[in-house]
């Protein structure tokens, strides 16, 4: 259709009785396909060009997102130390839970949480400083039983359920409202704004799959019957020191 609207147009200084009339669209009737196949072509370049756009952009994001996942913080501390004291299952719930929080802070970078943060810093403010108590509570709980005895499976201290571990999870990742404005410079540098809801879906996707695997990851290590031992040795030290660094994180949050 379009080939003919150009085949009119380039024919239309000869009136359609004119022999010259005839003889341009002889001659277009014969280039016709070599135009539609050119135009076919040029079509199918743009549109892998915009696919190999799409694929780079979503493999940065999903880059950054396991490097910011796999690095020390909250979430990695506690899904250590839960895999040690309370075992792979009750670690495995906790990163679901850290999944579900990752998730939470990169839908509301998605629908402009971060701008709300730009327009009232005081929400922010008052997100942070919810948060880094939240973490200096965890630190102080675990100062405060530093000096009791690891659990052993014959005790009746049973590790906390699955419902409370994904709680738990969801919590520790919320108490740090950071993720928000990584995701938002995460989506505004890589993603582009004409993605489609499926690529921002399967990108929602990847973000979970990298929280939980990484935070599961690291529980699992430390749930290990030789890592188990080794931290009830030195339970006291330890316990000290993940809680100062976790204290440390939450006055970071609060006041950052």
């Amino acid at each position: 259709m379009i080939a003919n609207s150009l085949a009119a147009g380039r024919c239309a200084e000869f009136k359609p009785s004119h022999q010259g009339y005839k003889e341009c669209s002889n001659r277009w009737r014969i280039f016709k396909p070599v135009f539609v196949t050119f135009q076919l072509w040029k079509a199918a370049h743009q549109s892998a060009k915009i696919a190999d756009m799409t694929t780079s952009a979503f493999l940065a994001a999903w880059l950054l997102h396991l490097i910011a996942a796999a690095s020390p913080g909250p979430t990695i501390l506690m899904s250590a130390r839960i895999g040690v004291t309370e075992g792979m299952r009750t670690g495995l719930f906790f990163a679901f839970g850290c999944a579900i929080g990752a998730l939470f802070w990169a839908l509301a970078a998605m629908f402009g949480l971060s701008l709300l943060f730009q327009i009232a810093p005081s929400v922010l403010w008052g997100f942070k400083l919810a948060g880094g108590l939240f973490l200096v509570w965890l630190a102080l709980q675990m100062w405060q039983h530093a000096a009791e005895p690891l659990a052993s499976p014959q005790t009746n201290k049973a590790p906390r359920g699955a419902v409370s571990a994904l709680r738990f999870g969801i919590a520790t990742q919320l108490a740090n409202p950071k993720p928000a404005v990584f995701f938002s410079a995460v989506f505004v540098g890589t993603v582009p704004k004409d993605a489609t809801p499926l690529s921002l879906g399967l990108l929602l996707g990847a973000i979970f799959l990298n929280e939980a695997i990484c935070t599961a990851g690291v529980a699992r290590l430390f749930s290990f019957e030789r890592s188990r031992r080794g931290y009830a040795r030195i339970k006291g030290t330890i316990d000290r020191v993940f809680g100062g660094l976790l204290g440390l994180l939450g006055v970071k949050v609060a006041l950052g």
